[in-house]
């Protein structure tokens, strides 16, 4: 027999369990007690079908959204308050009045007697400057020269690169014409021996040497002649340059003499020695000149040379 509270096992006739004190029924009703019975549900009612749902259908009416009717706002009961602005007093002060005495007449000043004319040194070596009437000179009203004193150009425009190149390359040109004769006879005077013989022994080289050399000096020279001449020359202008409209000058603005010519003929070839970047500077300085131009002093201008 055991206990129905705790499973202990009972000692046979006793009252109470020994380990928890539950009070022990009798003893056929502990002993013939067994587990609980559990009925099984049928399978008839297991596999009964649930409930059928009819969907109710849906409303082919026209949906029509709430009408809402907005409420009219109560009128504010806050009203701002008024300020009324009190003029201001006008003020009793009174700035006092001050009269300024009468000046006194004065007698005019006498007139300035009249300046004699004569020009100043010119600002630019370029550009004739010639005062104006007035108290001192560099104010008033300009002053006409007077007559016979030639005015010399305001802005002297200088000529460009290219057509410095263009007035060059005719020069050459015309100067080839000219000493092609020449050459042919010195050409024809250095080659001559080496037709007559096949020996190039050293006098046949010397003579070919002393040819060549005598061409060149003669080239030279003419070359000389015809640039310091016509740059030197009341034209001031080769015949290349001519047909350009361009002319040599001074730094200022005057026909050069034949040795200031000469320089600038021989300066020149400083400018071709330097892989004619003598001649390529022309085309960035601020007056266009080129090397040579700027050895000698000279200006390469555009137009026809002043006549004094």
């Amino acid at each position: 027999m055991f206990c129905t509270q705790c499973g202990q096992a009972l000692t046979p006739g006793a009252r109470f369990c020994a380990a928890c004190g539950t009070a022990v029924g009798s003893p056929a009703s502990a002993q013939s007690a067994g587990p609980p019975a559990f009925e099984s549900t049928p399978a008839s009612a297991q596999s009964a079908p649930p409930p059928a749902f009819e969907s109710t259908p849906a409303s082919t009416a026209p949906y029509k959204p709430p009408a809402f009717e907005p409420t009219p706002a109560s009128p504010s009961l806050y009203a701002p308050p008024s300020f009324e602005v009190t003029p201001a007093t006008p003020s009793p002060y009174a700035p006092p009045s001050f009269e300024a005495p009468p000046s006194p007449e004065l007698p005019p000043a006498p007139a300035a007697p009249p300046l004699a004319w004569a020009p100043p040194p010119a600002v630019h070596p370029s550009v004739g400057v010639y005062p104006v009437s007035g108290t001192s000179p560099g104010y008033g009203t300009a002053s006409p020269a007077p007559s016979g004193v030639p005015l010399a150009p305001p802005h002297p425009v200088y000529a460009g690169f290219w057509r410095r190149f263009w007035g060059l390359s005719l020069d050459r040109i015309m100067l080839g014409a000219l000493m092609l004769p020449v050459g042919l006879a010195l050409g024809i005077n250095v080659l001559w021996p080496f037709t007559q013989s096949e020996d190039f022994g050293p006098d046949a080289w010397a003579h070919m040497i002393f040819g060549s050399l005598s061409m060149f000096l003669v080239r030279s020279f003419a070359e000389w002649v015809y640039f310091a001449v016509f740059h030197s020359s009341s034209r001031q202008a080769t015949p290349g340059q001519m047909l350009l409209g361009v002319h040599v000058t001074g730094l200022d603005g005057r026909r050069i003499g034949l040795g200031r010519a000469s320089a600038r003929y021989f300066a020149s070839w400083l400018s071709a020695a330097t892989l004619s970047i003598g001649f390529i500077v022309g085309a960035f300085t601020e007056r266009r000149q080129t090397l040579h131009d700027m050895i000698a002093s000279t200006l390469v201008l555009r137009g026809r040379p002043e006549r004094t």
